[in-house]
């Protein structure tokens, strides 16, 4: 009989000992994650401090560059009372800029268009037999054509020459 009782109780014993030892190792893994989740925390923390840190910085960028910029618009402001440029003006000298770029592009194009038309001009006469009049034709306007480039080009440069020259002898007519 007491044998008996001491084997439940040992069972028993045993028993509560292997739910302790579950127990006990769930605390275990529990504070295991706790300190992961811990660590993960200081982590975030960290790089909160970093971020507003970084955050600050740019803030004060951002003042300073507000500064600047309220400096510059009076500036601009400023100097537009002291030379009196009106709206017109402005539009003006924009449309002076446009000008400029869009005879800048005509220029290219042309240059483009006379290096495209001379290839073609010496593919055709290389194709072409030499002692065909056709090639002759084909030749002698190819020279007639350079030679109205070459006079448009000139007078142009004459032209811009000459307006040069008038505008400074208005200016110190004045």
């Amino acid at each position: 009989m007491w044998r008996n009782d001491l084997e439940q109780n040992a069972e028993a014993f045993r028993s509560q000992a292997n739910q302790v030892m579950k127990v006990e190792k769930e605390l275990l893994d529990s504070g295991k994650r706790i300190k992961e989740v811990q660590k993960s925390i200081e982590r975030v923390f960290k790089k909160q401090e970093e971020l507003n840190t970084k955050l600050n910085g740019i803030e004060t960028q951002q003042t300073d560059l507000d500064k600047q910029l309220q400096e510059l618009e009076k500036y601009i402001n400023d100097t537009e009372k002291r030379t009196r440029t009106s709206p017109d003006d402005r539009k003006r000298q924009q449309t002076h800029k446009l000008a400029e770029e869009i005879d800048n592009n005509l220029r290219e194009l042309t240059e483009k268009l006379i290096v495209t038309q001379k290839q073609l001009n010496e593919q055709t006469e290389s194709r072409m037999d030499k002692n065909s009049p056709l090639y002759l034709i084909v030749r002698t306007l190819n020279q007639h054509m350079d030679t109205l480039q070459w006079i448009e080009k000139t007078s142009n440069k004459l032209e811009k020459k000459v307006g040069k020259a008038s505008r400074e002898l208005s200016r110190t007519e004045y």
